[in-house]
């Protein structure tokens, strides 16, 4: 009777995890092997997804940070909230408000009139909030805002001022002994040489 049983309540969960769900091109089950939300999912994957469970688990710094540089860039927003966290990992040996809870909830948070169930704990918070405050600004952030200032299309002698703003910027972080792994950052976003930055200081 036992075994009658187990035996249907695994039928059920291998019925259950290996049916479609509707909108979504998935089952239960190839969203769980995925450990994160798959490229080009769309909303109703992404609600599928906070079912599953390895939503919002906590990140793995080491991991997170490999080939990656230490700041909140879109694509590294983008990597923590398809594994259902709100922000990236405090990177490792960092202890930035450790008084603060590491508790973790998941507040509903609305980006772009999206609702989602993000996972995040107070210190991450605290510390991403510094981050931006007194760290570098990710290129794409800073282009973002330097869009946002030129209303129309912009002219050759706008798209000269930003390039020369953008070599005296990295100017200025080295000079102030920022680290090398931000401006090397920078110079690949920005497509500029060291060869520009030489020629800038002369």
């Amino acid at each position: 009777m036992k075994r009658t049983i187990v035996a249907i309540i695994a039928v059920s969960l291998v019925g259950y995890f290996a049916v479609r769900i509707p909108g979504t091109g998935y089952t239960l089950f190839e969203l769980e092997r995925s450990g994160r939300v798959p490229d080009g999912a769309n909303e109703r994957t992404w609600r599928a997804c906070e079912s599953t469970f390895w939503w919002g688990r906590r990140l793995d710094p080491d991991a997170f940070w490999s080939n990656r540089v230490v700041w909140p860039s879109r694509e590294v927003e983008i990597a923590a909230n398809r594994q259902g966290r709100r922000f990236p990992p405090i990177p490792s040996g960092d202890n930035r408000f450790s008084e603060r809870s590491d508790r973790d909830h998941a507040p509903l948070v609305t980006w772009d009139g999206i609702i989602r169930a993000y996972h995040s704990t107070e210190r991450e918070s605290a510390y991403w909030d510094w981050f931006g405050k007194h760290m570098p600004r990710p290129p794409d952030k800073i282009d973002r805002v330097l869009e946002q200032a030129v209303v129309s299309e912009p002219s050759d002698e706008e798209i000269r001022v930003t390039t020369g703003w953008r070599v005296d910027y990295l100017r200025r972080l080295r000079r102030e002994g920022t680290d090398e792994s931000y401006i090397e950052a920078y110079k690949k976003a920005w497509n500029i040489s060291e060869d520009d930055l030489k020629e800038a200081a002369e």
